[in-house]
């Protein structure tokens, strides 16, 4: 009788396992082509490329520019070159015909890029008993993650090499009536005229942050020594008015001289625009500067702070525009602006711009470009901090009974009015919805009553 075999399972499913792991220790492509920029070795194989490569890798960082504009990696030049991916004699000549980025790469700053290469190599070999004295093939990664080595004989060319500067910062001048304010100023504290033209750098990352103008403010109250709303701090001549900040420099107007006045207005502010002034545009902008210098030599700095203001949407479609803006007449604050708009999405990107990056951005500027607004500007003493007092918290579930969001709000999404948090965002939310014509300076006989 024939014995039956049996099976050994435990050989089979050891053979299993080794076969797995062999499958999964195998090299990919990333580890073969892999270069060690230290020693300039394949960590895999373990062999030294006989080229050249950057000696300072880390530092460069304009890989596009660099592709582009190297001279030994333009579009067109060629060189020779061993080759690691196909066999074939020296030398071989190779030419870079277009450039292809690695946008899959975690670290663009370290070579993850490569050429689509033009290899020609000279061979004698025959077709059909026809000699043929040159084959042209296209080899796609050729060089990748090696886009930084170059031949022996470029040494010198690509040590010559230097990388373009930094682009400078650009500054442009502040509008005319603040940089009235603040030469006056300037003039009154010091007692001579100032020597440099006030200035901005036209940094949009940096100037357009709400972290940022916070630090301002503090980093004012620290050297001021005084809060920034009181009569003793003239905080409305500091450097804080940004809504010109991304005029090119070809749309900033030329100088410009005020009749009556001997301060020179620089024009590059949101109320002219570009255009060509008028006499009538002079002259409105001279008694802008008439008006608030009167406001200045009354003594009440503090009274002048403005605040912004906007009835969302959701606020104007239950018809309560009327209330809150008679809870701010009845406070004692003194309207400076008001319309009904439209808004843009534009308009409210650039509004929410420090939003752009929570989740939420996106149907909030849709929310808001839903119906119009109601876009107002407040004057008063305090009355960007009052105001946020009046308006209560973002959530109207966390909003006190009196305030405007604790009688009128329910949902956090649906919160009817808005506000200006500080000082700065206040200045830079007016510059975004208002031009300069739009803010009217006029006395309010009920102040001395008030303050």
């Amino acid at each position: 009788m024939v014995k039956k075999k049996q099976l050994r399972l435990i050989a089979e499913m050891a053979r299993k396992i080794r076969a797995y792991r062999e499958l999964k220790s195998r090299p990919r492509e990333s580890q073969k082509y892999a270069l060690d920029y230290e020693t300039l070795k394949r960590p895999h194989t373990g062999k030294m490329l006989p080229v050249l490569a950057w000696q300072d890798v880390r530092r460069e960082t304009r890989l596009f520019s660099l592709l582009a504009g190297m001279r030994m990696f333009g579009v067109g030049r060629m060189f020779t070159r061993k080759s690691w991916l196909e066999e074939h004699p020296e030398p071989s000549y190779w030419q870079i015909t277009k450039v292809k980025v690695d946008y899959t790469a975690e670290n663009m700053d370290h070579g993850k890029a490569w050429g689509i290469l033009t290899h020609k190599v000279n061979l004698l070999y025959f077709v059909l008993g026809r000699e043929t004295g040159e084959r042209v093939k296209e080899v796609d990664k050729a060089i990748y993650h090696d886009w930084r080595l170059i031949p022996k004989h470029m040494e010198q060319q690509f040590k010559e090499f230097e990388p373009l500067p930094e682009p400078p910062v650009r500054y442009v001048p502040y509008p005319p009536l603040l940089r009235a304010m603040m030469l006056a100023q300037f003039k009154k504290v010091h007692g001579s005229a100032a020597t440099e033209e006030p200035a901005l750098p036209s940094r949009r990352d940096v100037l357009l942050n709400k972290d940022y103008f916070r630090e301002q403010e503090k980093a004012a109250q620290r050297k001021e020594g005084t809060p920034r709303n009181s009569p003793s701090s003239f905080h409305n001549d500091l450097p804080v008015s940004v809504h010109i900040l991304l005029l090119p420099p070809d749309r900033v107007p030329d100088p410009i001289i005020i009749p009556g006045d001997s301060a020179l207005l620089t024009g590059c502010c949101t109320a002219m625009g570009p255009r060509k002034r008028s006499k009538r545009d002079l002259h409105e902008l001279e008694d802008l500067v008439v008006k608030h210098a009167r406001i200045k030599e009354s003594g009440l700095t503090g009274v002048s702070e403005r605040t912004f203001i906007a009835v969302k949407p959701d606020g104007v479609q239950r018809k309560l525009v009327g209330e809150i803006t008679h809870r701010f007449e009845k406070k004692g604050f003194k309207l400076v602006a008001l319309k009904l708009v439209q808004a843009s999405e534009d308009l409210l990107k650039e509004h929410y711009w420090d939003l752009r990056s929570k989740p939420f951005f996106t149907e909030l500027v849709s929310y808001m470009n839903s119906g119009p607004i109601v876009a107002m500007v407040w004057e008063g003493l305090d009355v960007v901090k009052t105001a946020r007092k009046m308006l209560g918290e973002t959530n109207p579930a966390d909003s006190l009974p009196g305030t405007i969001r604790g009688d009128y709000c329910v949902e956090v999404g649906r919160n009817v009015i808005h506000g200006s948090d500080s000082v700065l965002s206040a200045q830079r939310e007016i510059s975004l919805w208002f031009r300069l014509n739009e803010l009217h300076c006029w006395e309010d006989s009920s102040s001395r009553w008030i303050y």
